[in-house]
């Protein structure tokens, strides 16, 4: 028989798969719900619905800070790097309507910031898979980050809150206030996925199923985010059947799981075979002046040996005719 403390140990956590303020707001903005469905939660202020379907007229801003001096305070020299990906639901509704021409692979703008000329700055820089990242100052970071924005209404995404968060009011960007809602994707995964415990982005992500490669690297990361979101959406709303939304939660999954850049790496390894036929092909080319140089060689040789045989012949008539005119026998030299 098991003990009541065996019990109690196999009992689900209570937290697991909580519901959370994050997940229904999420089913109201990607339009996989309707009011009806979550009759006690009718937050306000959360954008228009675009005309052609059931989204709304945002946009989903991921945001990834990474620093090399920790997210306490800024220094002087201070070396980082951040990560803003945008998820525009007019491009959602775009590919929605016109699914035959959709590059799911282009549906989230990506875009990296460092900040100082480190070798972890650069490294960062090298490592970002979705663009070109961008050196900047931090004076110039607010308005990049305001150019960015489009003066869109937007929802602010972040995969644990605190240390970003503290980041950017250091900086004095105060991007969680003029957003419409902030979902920590901790947090809107709890119940799609019934965790009882937060996971890091990189389990996340292999729980979802979402290629991903260098992670650690912001840009790349807010980008691998905003597609979590998406995937989020979709086993929430497997789980949780709340309408016919077949053509929404097929898009969310092509764009979540579409194939992701090559890395430098990956790249390399598939470049290698042209490298060794590049490589072959000198070898070839060095073997081939080779052999012409020795053939130059063997003729020239040759035709040193002709010049000086007969300059010796010459040599021998010269001789026989002098020892003609003085009377002189002559015998050529020979063996013997």
């Amino acid at each position: 028989m098991l003990s009541g403390r065996n019990i109690r140990k196999s009992a689900p956590p209570p937290q697991m798969g909580l519901l959370r303020d994050e997940t229904l707001v999420l089913r109201q903005l990607l339009g996989y719900s309707d009011a009806h469905s979550t009759p006690s939660f009718r937050p306000k202020g959360l954008g228009d619905k675009l005309q052609q379907s059931s989204l709304r007229d945002i946009l989903f801003v991921g945001l990834d800070i990474d620093t090399f001096q920790g997210h306490e305070q800024l220094i002087t020299d201070q070396r980082l790097h951040i990560g803003i990906s945008i998820l525009d639901t007019r491009i959602l509704e775009d590919m929605l309507l016109n699914p035959t021409t959709a590059n799911y692979q282009e549906a989230i703008t990506s875009h990296q910031f460092t900040v100082g000329g480190s070798t972890y700055c650069q490294r960062a820089s090298k490592k970002f898979l979705f663009g070109s990242s961008q050196p900047i100052t931090i004076t110039e970071l607010k308005p990049r980050i305001d150019a960015v924005l489009s003066q869109r209404d937007y929802v602010l995404v972040l995969h644990g809150t605190d240390s970003d968060l503290k980041i950017l009011r250091h900086l004095e960007i105060d991007l969680p206030t003029q957003s419409l809602y902030v979902i920590d994707t901790n947090k809107a995964a709890q119940s799609p996925l019934q965790l009882y415990y937060r996971y890091n982005l990189e389990k996340l992500l292999e729980t979802l199923r979402i290629p991903d490669a260098n992670l650690h690297t912001s840009g790349n990361d807010a980008h691998y985010c905003r597609r979590a979101l998406l995937l989020i959406a979709v086993f929430d709303a497997e789980r949780h059947p709340l309408g016919h939304y077949e053509g929404l939660l097929h898009l969310f999954r092509a764009v979540a799981q579409a194939p992701r850049p090559l890395t430098r790496g990956e790249l390399w390894q598939m470049e290698e075979p042209q490298r060794e036929a590049h490589r072959e092909a000198k070898r070839q080319s060095k073997s081939k002046r080779k052999a012409k140089q020795a053939a130059r060689t063997s003729r020239r040789l040759l035709q040193k040996l002709d010049r000086e045989k007969g300059q010796t012949q010459s040599e021998e008539t010269d001789l026989m005719a002098q020892s003609g005119l003085l009377g002189i026998g002559y015998e050529p030299e020979g063996p013997g």
